[in-house]
């Protein structure tokens, strides 16, 4: 890989497709073409742990074999990460600790954060400093608030509703940041969305449909539909075809 702009990713657990209306900014971004949107089909299930193991290594749960969230094996299976320290390029995680889990000894430089209430801005913050000191090629942000609503409060509350909308701002703003300070491009996606309930396990569409959004700078030439696809979608901004 060979790139000139740094990449961030921002993926927002438990985000939704239906909440698209609680995201005024980002959707304004899309109407005045500043953002590309995608309706991205998550792998089944849709659960967390498989999620993050499907769209770092391109691969289904059936292949890579991290099925649930409770036994979290590390992911075996070459993925992004090892690609990016293979090129000689440096990434950094700012996100939920199950990442350590993940990628073992193949984890970047990171900020790791336990509890799933951790407020959003704290792990914005967090991406800012630690963008500041490393300046890494890749940038993963991985904040946990909209998933926490759901589980509490549920997929359909207004409580749910007003997390995205936080959210939102705090992706602006970091979007806003990340543009002039690191001269960088920005993704947007989710791992998986939020049933009508307090879960995201029974695989419907409401938990498969998840948005993502990509920096129109970036001009992306990929047909993004489903999950297994985001990895190639980061490499082709990093600067790999596809």
């Amino acid at each position: 890989m060979e790139s000139s702009r740094p990449l961030g990713f921002d993926l927002v657990d438990g985000l939704a497709a239906y909440a698209k209306l609680a995201l005024p900014l980002l959707s304004q971004a899309v109407m005045e073409g500043r953002l590309k949107q995608f309706v991205v089909e998550a792998s089944v299930p849709t659960i967390s742990y498989p999620n993050y193991a499907t769209i770092i290594s391109g691969l289904d749960p059936k292949d890579h074999e991290l099925i649930d969230n409770d036994h979290r094996r590390r992911l075996t299976s070459d993925h992004f990460f090892k690609r990016l320290h293979r090129d000689g390029m440096t990434s950094a995680v700012v996100g939920f600790h199950w990442w350590e889990d993940l990628l073992g000894g193949d984890l970047p430089p990171s900020k790791l954060y336990e509890g799933e209430d951790t407020p959003d801005h704290w792990v914005f913050e967090q991406a800012e400093v630690i963008a500041t000191g490393l300046h890494p090629d890749f940038l993963l942000v991985h904040p946990m608030g909209v998933d926490w609503a759901g589980h509490v409060y549920g997929g359909q509350s207004s409580e749910y509703l007003a997390a995205a909308t936080r959210i939102d701002r705090e992706i602006h703003d970091f979007w806003k940041w990340w543009q002039l300070r690191m001269k960088g491009l920005l993704v947007i996606g989710a791992d998986h969305g939020m049933g009508p309930g307090h879960h995201h396990d029974v695989n419907s569409l409401r938990e498969q449909q998840v948005l993502y959004f990509v920096d129109s700078d970036g001009h992306p030439n990929v047909d993004l539909r489903r999950q297994s696809q985001v990895q190639n979608l980061l490499s082709m901004l990093m600067g790999e075809g596809v």
